[in-house]
């Protein structure tokens, strides 16, 4: 990959923006937080939290963390994330354990934040990643992608608190990663080994690692029909995608029917609603035909919560930038496609493959906003953290964007140079977005940072974040992107012509 060096430091700014979040911000104050935190605790002591148990609050032993709790009413005094199965929490046992043997327990809490950081910084990462798997042939579309993943300030922000959620997106992300590698080169024993871990510590994590999982046994099906058409290739394919759902079946299947006996369903969802008083707000139906809907889950990944509404002009802007490219794209189309053969040629030079990519992640994609649908229907609310897991579909289809717009402001340029060119401007904008924004978001926190070890930590981010910018942008700058062949449009895959570019 061209401008590997530039790629990974995007996911160390990314990283050091969600670390300084977890420095500036006060202990557990974060929604959700203090539930998180109360599931890993009451674990710790030996007990399978349900959404009742109370969350620890002893006095003697910690008096700041009880006069926090104490302020809260009594349904969120409770673990009431204990819907979710407890991989995340298992993996926090150690941090819990330091937080008891020293004493202080705003070890763990930070330790937790951090966990959930390196997952977000790392799904930042596979954005671009899978990205490439859907673009093979346009070498500037994984830093492309990886940097819109970098603006949205929802990801540090969140990346700074106590969440499931880093592990969650990190280990789904991961399974489509690697059902596109299966599409791509072939399944084997170490992919259907990597998908089968992914797929069973994504839905022991959190619910949603359901669709995980069906993923992962379709994507063996079908990426060993695709390279073996015969009765013994969908045999194996068969065979291989029933051992990827055995085993998270085997795994966690326990913690579902938990939930069922406990609460009515797997994820306890109309109990949770009952617990704090929320109404249906209409049917799943007529949730997904909703345009705000649409529009308020993508847009949170720049203004979720905290985060200042003055940044609502970047997915304004960003959403401008693919229609103006859809508009270029169509009109090109139009005058190369006017007739039925031409259409039929140009599909007929779409590999299946390709067509097999982009199959796998806009199904993923539309599986998990049904979900979120589902649940917004339900009486819940939209937040940024469940909007990551689409962004490898969004932010691939925005770079495809921004080179396409490249293109037609700079006919005849060449093609490499003017990746480049582009990919230095766009990467560029994108880390002042989330410098901008990081700014803006610590002056809504109010944390540790006054005392010596808060305040330096702070500082050393801050120089972090900065050195790290200034080597990304003098990467892109110095290392122009080595274009191998310009294959797709924004329309979708295609192969390349003669010249390696598509006319």
């Amino acid at each position: 990959m061209p401008n590997r060096r530039a790629f990974l430091l995007v996911g160390v700014v990314v990283f050091v923006l969600c670390l300084q979040t977890a420095v500036a911000t006060a202990p557990l104050h974060q929604a959700d937080e203090r539930a998180h935190a109360g599931y890993a605790e009451v674990l710790y002591r030996g007990q399978l939290p349900t959404i009742d148990t109370p969350i620890p609050a002893e006095p003697d032993a910690y008096p700041r963390m009880s006069a926090i709790l104490a302020t809260k009413d009594e349904a969120h005094s409770a673990v009431w994330v204990a819907n979710h199965p407890p991989l995340f929490y298992v993996l926090s046992l150690p941090l819990v354990a330091l937080g008891d043997a020293t004493g202080h327990p705003g070890v763990t809490y930070f330790g937790m934040r951090l966990l959930n950081g390196i997952g977000l910084a790392l799904s930042v990462l596979l954005v671009g990643l899978i990205s490439r798997e859907l673009v093979p042939r346009r070498p500037a579309v994984p830093l492309l992608a990886a940097a819109l993943a970098l603006s949205c300030g929802a990801i540090p922000y969140r990346g700074g608190g106590i969440y499931n959620d880093g592990l969650s997106v990190v280990t789904m992300l991961f399974v489509v990663l690697v059902a596109l590698r299966m599409v791509r080169a072939g399944v084997t024993p170490t992919r259907i080994a990597l998908i089968t871990a992914a797929a069973t510590a994504s839905v022991a994590t959190r619910s949603t690692g359901v669709i995980a999982v069906a993923l992962a046994c379709l994507a063996v099906v079908g990426a060993t029909w695709l390279h073996r058409r015969s009765r013994a290739g969908l045999v194996s394919g068969l065979v291989g995608g029933f051992v990827v759902g055995i085993v998270p079946v085997v795994a966690v299947a326990w913690f579902y029917v938990r939930n069922i006996r406990l609460y009515g369903d797997p994820t306890a969802s109309a109990a949770l609603f009952e617990k704090f008083g929320r109404e249906p707000s209409g049917t799943t139906l007529g949730t997904l035909l909703d345009p705000t809907f649409h529009w308020r889950l993508f847009a949170s990944l720049w203004i979720d919560e905290r985060l200042l509404n003055v940044l609502v002009v970047v997915p304004v802007l960003v959403l401008a930038v693919v229609l103006a490219a859809l508009w270029v794209e169509a009109r090109a189309r139009h005058r190369q496609l006017s007739g039925r053969r031409a259409l039929r040629r140009w599909i007929g030079t779409v590999s299946a493959e390709d067509w097999a990519a982009w199959g796998v992640v806009v199904g993923y994609s539309a599986l998990v906003v049904a979900s979120i649908a589902s649940f917004i229907a339900g009486g819940g609310w939209i937040h940024a953290r469940y909007a990551m897991p689409l962004l490898p579909l969004t932010a691939t289809l925005v770079a495809l964007a921004v080179l396409r717009l490249g293109r037609a402001l700079t006919p005849g340029a060449d093609p490499a140079a003017l990746e480049a060119k582009v990919a230095y401007v766009f990467v560029s904008i994108m880390l002042a977005v989330a410098l901008v924004a990081h700014v803006l978001l610590q002056t809504q926190l109010t944390g540790p940072v006054h005392s010596l070890l808060g305040g330096g930590l702070f500082v050393i981010g801050d120089v972090v974040v900065l050195a790290a910018a200034v080597v990304l942008v003098r990467e892109l700058r110095a290392q122009p992107v080595h274009s191998e062949s310009e294959t797709t449009s924004i329309s979708g895959p295609g192969r390349s012509n003669a010249s390696g570019y598509q006319s």
